[in-house]
């Protein structure tokens, strides 16, 4: 995992790499649409997001984890959210 996406936990589901505190809704959207790419991850521990609850919420972004891309690892945001907060 390059150092700019590293975070606490990294984990490996049906083939694809989640690094850090990755919502659970798009871990479910990731294995549903099955999309080509490597994984997922939410840098850092950011406060609010899942499993990170307590004091005042930050905003955070969600990576996807692009294969063409693997030497640069330049990934693309899945999306922002204000943490504590479900869309």
């Amino acid at each position: 995992m390059p150092e700019k996406l590293f975070a606490c936990h990294t984990a490996l589901i049906e083939g694809y790499v989640i690094e850090g505190h990755v919502p659970a809704d798009l871990i479910d959207k990731l294995l549903k649409e099955k999309p080509q790419v490597l994984g997922l991850a939410v840098p850092g521990m950011p406060v609010g997001s899942p499993g990170m609850e307590g004091g005042k919420p930050e905003p955070y972004d969600s990576f996807d984890l692009r294969q063409e891309r693997p030497d640069d690892c330049i990934c693309d945001a899945v999306e922002e959210r204000s943490a504590g907060v479900m869309e």
